[in-house]
């Protein structure tokens, strides 16, 4: 019997990558859909990371317009912000003076219902501000200096 090559089967190498691709392709759409929850703690991750710049550089612009000094209640020690809607700060930093460089103090997606930000700033001793995330996930440092 003699073969055609019009009738013979198998795989091309066309047909092969296809099917590699195609299943590259629904493995992604597997990861995403089976661990979303990963995905959600990179994107607060990333919030938290535009958060803390953002305090930072307000911070930084008080300082400038008030001779370098940062507000005043600042100190060594790493101390949450408060909410600037919470009704009891005994324990936070309050920065209310900074709120004329930002249009509010950010609050992190899970401290959402604390008196604090979840975000905390210290004052080194030489003036420099460092302002951190304390609720960053997958074992991530979240903090700016300057």
């Amino acid at each position: 019997m003699i073969l055609n090559k019009k009738n013979a089967r198998g795989l091309t190498p066309l047909k092969i990558v296809l099917i590699v691709a195609g299943l590259a392709g629904a493995s992604a759409i597997l990861t995403l859909v089976l661990n979303p929850a990963k995905q959600l703690s990179h994107t607060r991750n990333a919030q938290r990371r535009a958060d803390v710049n953002v305090i930072a550089s307000a911070v930084y612009q008080y300082s400038i317009e008030h001779d370098g000094a940062p507000p005043s209640n600042i100190t060594n020690i790493s101390t949450e912000i408060c909410n600037t809607n919470a009704a009891h700060c005994e324990e936070y930093v309050k920065l209310d003076e900074i709120i004329p460089y930002m249009t509010s103090i950010p609050v992190d997606p899970m401290a959402a219902h604390t008196p604090g930000t979840g975000y905390a700033i210290k004052k080194s001793d030489h003036s420099r501000i460092t302002v951190q995330s304390l609720y960053a996930e997958n074992g991530t440092l979240i903090e700016v200096t300057r």
